[in-house]
C-alpha cells in the first residue's frame, strides 16, 4: 500500500520536510532524503501496512482529526494555557522586545533563545537541547543534541537550512533525557501533534522554542550563496547566514564561509530580497498560518520595528506563552541578565507586518487557487477569497510563479550569475506589481476602514 502522507500530502506538493511522520510508521516504510527541489521528504523504502499513523502527525495533514485540525485546537489538548488570545500572535503571557546581555554578541539577533536554554541546562530543567548544528555527515547542518553550555554557545545562530527530525525523535523515543527543542512553527506544531498521540514523550520534551518564521529555504539556497561567493560548495565550512555590522541596521547582515583557510563574505543586501519574492521556498510555506510559533512555550524572533531595527547588535520579539516561560522571563529581567522593553500586541504584530500579509491575506487568495485546481489544502484559519485587492492578487500570482520558477532554473544552472540572469524579468515584475499595490492601497477608503476595524479588535 502507499502511504496516507504520500497520497495525501507529498503528491499535493504540501511537505515540508519536517521528517515527523517516519517515526510513526510501524512498518519502517519511510526515510527522509533529499527530493529535487532541494528539501528532505520521506520516501517509500518497504511495503506499508497502511496504518495511516504517518499522516495524523503530519503539519500538513488535509483531513485532520476536528479535535486538532488548527492551532488553537491543539495548544488546548496539549496546554493548560487559557489566556485570552489574539489573532496571528495566538495565546501568550506577555510580550516584549529586548536582548541577553551576554549572548546577544555571539547570536542572530538578541540571544534571548540561547540564554533560555542556558538556563533550562543550569537549572536541570532539561539534560540536554536539540538545536541545530553542524553535520557531521553529507550536509552542512543537522539536528543536534547538546548537553553542555559550550556546545549550546557554539551552535547558537540560525541556520537558513532544512533539517528534519528523523533521528532526533528515534534518540528521544530511545532515551530518558529530558530535552528542549528550538524549532519553526511547522515543526512545533508536529511535535505536539505526536504528543497527543504519545502522551508518555511529555515527559521528555520538557519545554519548546518556536522560531518566528518568514518562510524556510531549500538547501539550493545555500548552494547559491556559495555560488555568489565563487566557491566549491564541497570545500566549503563554518557556514554563517547572519553576522552583524554593528555600525549599521539589524537587517544589514553577511552570510560568509570559510574555503581553503580565508573567510569569504557577502552582505545579503547585495543579494536582493530573498524573502519578499519567494525564492527557494517550499510550497508548503505558503499553505501555512502560523507565524509566530502559536503552540510554543516561548517564540522568538527578529525586532523588524523602529527603533530597533536600526540597532546593529540585534533584539529579539519575544512571545512568552507557558508558565516555565514567564518564570524564566521574569528572572532574567530581575537579575538583569535579560533586558526586556515590554510592548504591546500591536507593536509585536507590526515587527511581522510584512509576512502577515503574505501568510494570512494572500493565503486566502492560494486557498481559493488551490481549491480551483482541485488541491485538497485542509482546514486554515483564513477562508478562500477572490475578495481582495486585485493588485495584491497580481503580486500574489507573480510571487508563486517566482517561486516555482527559482527550482527549475537553479536545476539547470547551479550557476548563480546565470540564475540571476534568469530570473531577473520575473523579479522585476514582482517589484512592479508590488509597487503598484502600494499604492493602491492609499486611494482605497475601505484600507482606512480595516485599519481602524483591525486597531479596535486588537487593542
Amino acid at each position: 500500500m502507499v502511504p496516507e502522507v504520500k497520497k495525501k500530502v507529498i503528491d499535493n506538493g504540501l511537505c515540508i520536510g519536517c521528517g515527523i511522520c517516519v517515526s510513526e510508521c510501524p512498518s519502517n516504510s519511510l526515510k527522509m532524503k533529499w527530493n529535487h527541489i532541494g528539501i528532505y521528504e520521506p520516501t517509500v523504502v518497504q511495503p506499508c501496512n497502511g496504518s495511516g499513523n504517518c499522516i495524523n502527525v503530519c503539519p500538513f495533514n488535509p483531513d485532520p482529526e476536528k479535535e486538532v485540525e488548527d492551532e488553537n485546537k491543539i495548544l488546548y489538548k496539549t496546554s493548560d494555557i487559557r489566556i485570552s488570545g489574539k489573532k496571528v500572535l495566538g495565546y501568550y503571557n506577555e510580550l516584549f522586545i529586548g536582548y541577553s546581555v551576554n549572548h546577544r554578541e555571539n547570536s542572530s539577533s538578541g540571544g534571548i533563545a540561547t540564554w533560555i536554554l542556558q538556563q533550562l541546562l543550569e537549572d536541570k530543567v532539561v539534560d540536554a537541547v536539540y538545536t541545530v548544528g553542524s553535520s557531521n555527515g553529507d550536509d552542512y547542518f543537522g539536528y543536534k543534541k547538546v548537553y553542555s553550555i559550550a556546545d549550546l554557545l557554539e551552535n547558537s545562530k540560525t541556520k537558513y537550512y532544512p533539517v528534519n527530525m528523523e533521528s532526533m525523535m528515534e534518540e528521544i523515543e530511545n532515551s530518558n533525557d529530558k530535552v528542549a527543542i528550538t524549532a519553526v512553527p511547522c515543526y512545533i506544531k508536529a511535535i505536539k501533534l505526536k504528543l497527543i498521540k504519545n502522551p508518555v514523550l511529555c515527559e521528555k520534551i520538557i519545554f519548546t522554542i518556536g522560531i518566528i518564521c518568514g518562510g524556510m529555504k531549500s538547501k539550493y539556497f545555500t548552494d547559491y550563496l556559495l555560488s555568489r561567493l565563487k566557491l566549491d560548495g564541497e570545500k566549503a565550512s563554518e557556514l554563517s547566514y547572519r553576522n552583524k555590522d554593528y555600525l549599521s541596521s539589524a537587517n544589514d547582515y553577511s552570510f560568509s564561509s570559510k574555503s581553503n583557510g580565508k573567510i569569504h563574505s557577502i552582505k545579503m543586501k547585495s543579494v536582493g530580497d530573498m524573502w519578499g519574492t519567494g525564492l527557494f521556498k517550499p510550497n508548503a510555506c505558503d499553505f501555512c498560518d502560523d507565524i509566530f510559533g502559536e503552540l510554543a512555550d516561548v517564540s522568538v524572533g527578529d525586532a523588524w520595528l523602529p527603533p530597533y531595527v536600526y540597532d546593529g547588535k540585534g533584539n529579539n520579539v519575544v512571545i512568552s506563552r507557558s508558565g516555565m516561560a514567564q518564570k524564566l522571563l521574569n528572572k532574567g529581567k530581575s537579575e538583569k541578565q535579560l533586558i526586556l522593553d515590554k510592548i504591546s500586541y500591536e507593536q509585536a504584530f507590526q515587527t511581522q507586518r510584512g509576512n502577515y500579509n503574505h501568510r494570512r491575506i494572500g493565503l486566502r487568495y492560494r486557498l481559493q487557487l488551490a481549491k480551483r485546481q482541485k488541491i485538497h489544502i485542509g482546514p486554515k484559519r483564513e477562508n478562500p477569497s477572490y475578495f481582495i485587492n486585485p493588485f495584491f492578487i497580481l503580486v500574489q500570482r507573480q510571487r508563486i510563479k517566482v517561486r516555482s520558477l527559482s527550482f527549475r532554473i537553479w536545476s539547470k544552472s547551479r550557476n548563480a550569475q546565470e540564475f540571476d540572469k534568469a530570473i531577473s524579468p520575473e523579479l522585476h515584475k514582482l517589484t512592479r506589481y508590488t509597487k503598484i499595490y502600494h499604492l493602491s492601497k492609499y486611494f482605497n477608503p475601505m484600507y482606512y476602514f480595516r485599519r481602524l476595524i483591525f486597531l479596535f479588535h486588537h487593542h
